[in-house]
Formats: structure tokens, sequence, C-alpha cells
């Protein structure tokens, strides 16, 4: 009577998803690929160059109008 059982169809699918998909840890991937990751990070360095130049220039002002609060004092 043991002879006639047969392993189930649905536990052998099981068993090759589980074989062929490895499990992903860790935190998701923000970029496809690789280029867009570089086209990103060219854009954030673009911005941050941009930002830091209108600081400097905002700096700059202050600086100025402190000079001439000195001076007329």
């Amino acid at each position: 009577m043991s002879e006639n059982i047969v392993k189930s169809i649905s536990e052998e699918n099981l068993a090759k998803i589980c074989e062929h998909t490895p499990s992903k840890r860790g935190r998701k991937q923000k970029y496809a690929t690789d280029e867009e990751r570089i086209e990103a990070r060219r854009q954030q360095q673009r911005e941050y160059r941009l930002r830091k130049k209108l600081e400097l220039i905002q700096l700059k002002e202050q600086l100025k109008e402190k000079t001439k609060e000195s001076n007329l004092e």
C-alpha cells in the first residue's frame, strides 16, 4: 500500500521555486541600473554646487553690509 503513494506535484513546484529564487536581503535598490544611479549622482552634485555657490554669494553680501555698518559708526 505504501508503494502506491506518490509525492504531490505542488510540493515539487514549491521546492523548485525555493531553489531558483535566492532571498534578497537588506534594503531595496533605489536605482535599476548603474547608468541611472550615476546620472542621479551627477544631478545631486550639480545641485549641491549651485546651493553652495548661492550660499557663498549670500555670505559675501552679508559681509559687505557688516563692513558698511561698521564704517558708518
